[in-house]
């Protein structure tokens, strides 16, 4: 698994790993969200701007790829997996890509051509959601946070009939907020991060958001209503995954510039009010979806090597 940075890159890879997978990219040695037991490979690289680092990345990864043998590479797209996808073609190893962007990212654009397969599904497991007794809100800003939601959310929170998790990320006071909560009266279980986000979905009504592609692939997964703030600076990549949500009928979508407690505030209640229909729509976007499944991508090319 080629894989690095953010949790939107580093959790679907964890995914997806099994007994004996190797995790290895660029920067891996201080990622807070590697569980223990995944074996990690990290490897020197930075963005296309910094040709020697990637370079040194790229021999290392040779190095290791060589001692490890691997039968597959799967890459799962920024800088961070550049070196060690350059070192599997250098060698001939097959590889994937996964990539559910709706508009593809450049590494794994320059690697496309030469890719056995690019999937953009990830399967979860489904479940079946009761709402018997006060509705749950899980609010979280990707695996970096999101200051701005924060704010937004402690402030309307005193104003919404709901139960809140929210996982706020490093970049923020975790103390502060719980304060906040506290003084609303309003019932929140506050995290910096949450491993086990499987278990998060299956225990709320709705969700508030970032529009990461991982974010996107599991809301449609667990059929969850949502409230999109699309990060503004990601290339316009959110704002077009938020986009897709939205146009199923499944989200509802607040640039960040229209960000306000009244929009927010506003949009959480529109997607109370319809989470029945949003749901539904989710679900029958799914069963018209023919998106590939890496599980099964990677069953088939191991099955040919």
């Amino acid at each position: 698994m080629a894989a690095g940075g953010t949790g939107g890159h580093v959790i679907p890879a964890m995914r997806l790993a099994k007994e004996g997978d190797v995790l290895m990219g660029v920067g891996l040695e201080n990622n807070p969200y590697l569980k223990e037991g995944i074996k990690t490979v990290s490897v020197s690289g930075g963005p296309l701007k910094r040709p020697l680092a990637i370079i040194c990345g790229v021999f290392q990864s040779i190095v290791a790829l060589r001692r490890i043998r691997p039968s597959l590479v799967v890459g799962f797209g920024s800088f961070h997996s550049l070196p060690p996808l350059i070192a599997a073609k250098l060698l001939r190893i097959p590889y994937l890509l996964y990539e559910p962007n709706e508009e593809m990212g450049r590494v794994n654009r320059l690697f496309a051509k030469g890719a056995r397969g690019i999937g953009s599904v990830i399967s979860f497991t489904e479940c079946a959601r009761e709402e018997s007794g006060q509705l749950k809100l899980l609010a979280f800003g990707g695996s970096q946070g999101a200051v701005r939601l924060n704010r937004a959310l402690t402030q309307i929170a005193g104003k919404l009939n709901l139960e809140i998790t929210h996982l706020i990320g490093q970049n923020d006071d975790i103390t502060a907020i719980q304060e906040s909560y506290r003084v609303k009266k309003v019932k929140a279980h506050v995290k910096i991060f949450e491993q086990n986000m499987d278990l998060a979905y299956k225990s709320s009504h709705l969700v508030l958001a970032r529009a990461g592609a991982g974010t996107i692939s599991e809301l449609i997964a667990y059929e969850m209503p949502a409230v999109l703030v699309p990060y503004p600076y990601a290339k316009g990549h959110q704002s077009k995954n938020a986009k897709l949500l939205e146009e199923i009928g499944g989200a509802i979508v607040i640039e960040e510039d229209r960000l306000t407690d009244e929009s927010l505030l506003k949009a959480i209640e529109e997607v109370i009010d319809k989470r029945h229909q949003m749901r539904e729509a989710i679900k029958d976007y799914k069963k018209s979806c023919d998106a590939p499944d890496m599980g099964a991508l990677i069953e088939t090319v191991l099955g040919e090597t």
